[in-house]
């Protein structure tokens, strides 16, 4: 596919569940790319068995960890979903961005949007509590328009994204995050 960007994007679903709310709201995130002809990369967490973070030296990791690391460092747009898991993110997000080399995350200038999925509203907190501050910390510029979705907000089997005012929301992010990226970009020349 042809892209518009010349940004390298990663759509990163922290669910390790199937199926997922998660997983099908960043699903519709890359529906949106796609038709805006915009590639990018996906780090589905579900596939990946990330071992659990223990050292910062990257010579004691294994090549999957290493090669997962390198995609993550590589992005330099950042679609973020997670679950809520017990007031939180959930663990297999958290041990990636444990993984981060945060001095090396730091040299470049990145942007994220999030998405999250949780049982009802006001677990949407975590966004701003958790996730957000984190991403900061590690220099990320994080578009202010994040969207958070619940159980109502899904058909089908109660993991079809069927909410006309989430898909419109995750739209909105979308663009809010790639005129951001564009922003930084066009500042920096």
């Amino acid at each position: 596919m042809r892209s518009n960007s010349p940004a390298n994007i990663a759509i990163i679903c922290g669910s390790r569940r199937e199926p997922s709310r998660v997983r099908a709201l960043m699903e519709y995130v890359g529906e949106v790319l796609e038709n805006k002809n915009i590639e990018y990369e996906v780090i589905d967490l579900k596939d990946i068995e990330l071992p659990v973070f223990r050292t910062k030296n990257q010579n004691e990791w294994n090549d999957l960890t290493k090669e997962i690391v390198k995609k993550y460092l590589d992005a330099d747009i950042y679609f973020i979903g997670s679950p809520v898991y017990f007031l939180g993110i959930s663990g297999a997000l958290k041990n990636l961005i444990d993984h981060t080399p945060w001095q090396e995350f730091q040299e470049k200038k990145r942007v994220a949007g999030i998405v999250m999925s949780g049982r009802n509203r006001q677990h949407n907190l975590v966004i701003d509590t958790q996730l957000r501050p984190v991403f900061v910390y590690l220099g990320v510029e994080v578009a202010n328009k994040s969207v958070f979705a619940i159980e109502p907000d899904f058909g089908g089997d109660g993991f079809d994204l069927e909410s006309e005012e989430v898909k419109s929301r995750i739209e909105e992010m979308v663009q809010e995050t790639i005129s951001l990226w564009e922003r930084m970009i066009k500042n920096d020349k």
